[in-house]
């Protein structure tokens, strides 16, 4: 069998620092049926080798780019237009996307059921919201310091996403979304976010932590959907 007729080969690369754009493409042009691209911490992995496999691989699935921190939009644009079979998407402390990159996936990439996206500082309500809106298979998310969401952003999710069941996020935005949206999500993790506590009211600082966490415990008694809770510090 060709190279070029390989449908299922996982690429896992870890912490690869001399990998670069010449070796992905290569990689890319050599495997047109990719389904699965893992590369994380590899900070060589920027825009080039990303829209290397957009071009290349249109059936990829599975990308995980953890600790890519030099990819920015233009290259996630390009792999969300070019690859709509993707179903989960690792972009955790890619810190230099914006919403751009979380349009272009709601507009191409429906069939997204994982989005792990924790340390993208500068997503915001409209990325998600748009997400909410036309990824409706989704079923895992980690939004965990991204600080500049509210809760209206879990709103939305829990309105336009009904297989959504496992969130990740910071305390103080389930703090507000319990008392605004009903729970259907079967397993929830809260994590304090030091960043986003500067932003709320002085009652929710972390010296009532505890307090929050047992609200939330509180308020999540009246759903019959939660399997796990995990008040994570």
């Amino acid at each position: 069998m060709s190279i070029t007729e390989i449908t299922y080969l996982n690429v896992f690369i870890t912490l690869c620092s001399l990998l670069i754009f010449s070796g992905v493409e290569a990689l890319a042009k050599g495997c047109p049926k990719l389904k699965s691209f893992i590369a994380k911490g590899c900070l060589q992995v920027k825009n080039k080798a990303v829209t290397s496999l957009a071009r290349y691989c249109p059936n990829l699935e599975v990308v995980d780019l953890h600790g890519c921190a030099n990819i920015i939009d233009e290259g996630m644009q390009a792999l969300a237009e070019n690859c709509p079979k993707l179903r989960y998407l690792c972009l955790i402390v890619c810190c230099n996307l914006t919403d751009k990159t979380l349009l272009a996936l709601a507009q191409h990439c429906h069939n997204l059921t994982t989005l792990e996206v924790a340390g993208c500082s500068q997503f915001t309500d409209v990325g998600f919201q748009a997400l909410a809106r036309n990824c409706h298979k989704l079923e895992k998310m980690d939004l965990e310091e991204c600080v500049l969401i509210t809760d209206a952003t879990l709103i939305h999710l829990a309105l336009g996403c009904p297989h959504l069941e496992k969130l990740v996020s910071c305390i103080f935005i389930l703090l507000h979304y319990t008392s605004n949206a009903s729970f259907r999500i079967a397993t929830v993790i809260c994590s304090y976010c030091s960043s986003y506590s500067q932003r709320v009211p002085p009652d929710c600082k972390q010296n009532c932590f505890h307090e929050h966490q047992m609200y939330i415990v509180k308020k999540t008694r009246e759903s019959t959907e939660i399997k796990e809770l995990n008040l994570a510090t």
